[in-house]
Parts: structure tokens; sequence; C-alpha cells
């Protein structure tokens, strides 16, 4: 992984992003110096990724802006704003991006010499839009563009790790009765997953997974709509 340039140049900017990692409760944060947000992305989909290999589902939030942050305490605006986004904004397990790290993933490359010279992407590849219109990081499809670089691991390990999520969260959707707002984190990941399998592995034959069928997909807006269309024109041509 790297961003252009020679080992060196890599090496010397890698070290002048000063990246910290602290960890207290049942929070963790993460932080670097400038604005080039694409390692940072990177660094937190490792986690996350890592994370969800345990069962465990992540939300959070990336913010640009003055930080204190070191061994043992961390403080300033930039957590603040984070804290407000995962907090406030977030609600499901995702990692939203501040409007200032959104305009920031516009700017730079990242490359990935594992897969090939044309693989330089902008940060903000990294990003999903949602439905609510607020961006969040997209761990899965980071994982697709890069597996060593995300999960330290390659393409075969990345599918069976793929696989492994998907009876996950129909497990855990679909197990033991469970308060609404559990049922409601692993929902929204089931759909978030099913977007990733339709828009990101469809064309990757190696990597390729299927949506996850669940027993009310009959009533998801896309079916329905769907069914509507079948309708209206079989009526039409009756007519």
């Amino acid at each position: 992984m790297g961003s252009g340039g020679s080992q060196e140049a890599v090496k010397a900017q890698l070290a002048a992003l000063d990246f910290r990692s602290h960890a207290f409760s049942d929070c963790i944060v993460l932080s670097q110096r400038g604005a080039f947000v694409a390692l940072l992305f990177i660094s937190v989909a490792q986690l996350a990724m890592a994370l969800l290999d345990l069962g465990v589902l992540v939300r959070g939030g990336v913010a640009l802006g003055p930080l204190y942050h070191d061994g043992s305490v961390v403080f300033g605006p930039a957590i603040i704003e984070a804290y407000h986004l995962e907090s406030r904004c977030a609600k499901f397990p995702r990692i939203l991006v501040s409007e200032s790290v959104f305009a920031a993933s516009q700017e730079g490359l990242v490359a990935f010499p594992d897969q090939g010279p044309q693989a330089a992407y902008r940060p903000c590849e990294f990003l999903r839009r949602d439905s609510d219109r607020l961006y969040h990081l997209d761990c899965l499809t980071t994982a697709l563009l890069s597996p060593p670089a995300v999960i330290g691991a390659d393409d075969g390990e990345l599918a069976r790790r793929l696989r492994k999520i998907a009876a996950l969260i129909r497990e855990e959707f679909q197990g033991n009765p469970r308060a609404l707002d559990i049922r409601a984190k692993w929902g929204w990941f089931l759909d978030y997953f099913n977007d990733f399998a339709r828009v990101r592995t469809s064309h990757v034959p190696d990597l390729a997974v299927p949506p996850i069928g669940i027993d009310d997909d009959e009533m998801d807006p896309a079916a329905t709509w769907d069914d509507l269309r079948r309708s209206f024109y079989r009526r039409g041509c009756e007519e």
C-alpha cells in the first residue's frame, strides 16, 4: 500500500502521519496528522473487519480538526465531533464521516501495488452514501479493493470471510428473539451486506456472494415495485 513516489518518500510520509491509537471502556480512538484521510480509512476498515470476524459490529465517527492524543490522554474538537457523529447520528453499525472529512476525501490517491499498477483510488471511493444521505466508511468494499491491505490475506481468505459474515448476519437477525434495537442494527447491516453483494461482488466471480434471503423479502421496495410493474404491464396487455 502506498500513496505514490519512491519507497523512501512513502516511509517518510507514513512517519509524518504520527498514527496513534488509544482504547478505553468500549471505545477505540485512532488518530493521524494531516488531511490525507485514505490511510486512516484503511486503518479503521482493518479494525472493523477484524471485529466483524469475531462477530462484533462497530459504530463510530471520523472527524477532522485539532486534537491532542498521547499514550493516556485524548481531547480536542475533533474527538468531540467524532463522538457526536457516533452517538447522535450513526444509530446503526456504521462509521460516519464529517462533512470536512468527506471534502478531504476528494483529494489525493492511494495505491495498492499488490492489485496492479492501475489500482489507485481516491479516498472517497472507500465511502458509501446511506439512505439518509450521510456518508459512512464502506469497510466491505475497502476490503474488496485490497484484501492484503485490509485483512492481511488474499482473495480466497476474503471469500471465506464474506461467507462467514453472511452466515453470521443470518444467524443474528433470525436467531433468538432480541430487543428491537439490536434486531434493527443487524437488519441495517443485512441490507448493507446485500447492497455490497449485488453491486460490488456480482462482477467478481471468485468473490461473488449471493444476497442474504430473508422471509420478509417480498416486502422489499424493489421487489414490490417489480411486482407492481409486472402486474401493470400484464393488465395492459390483457386489455
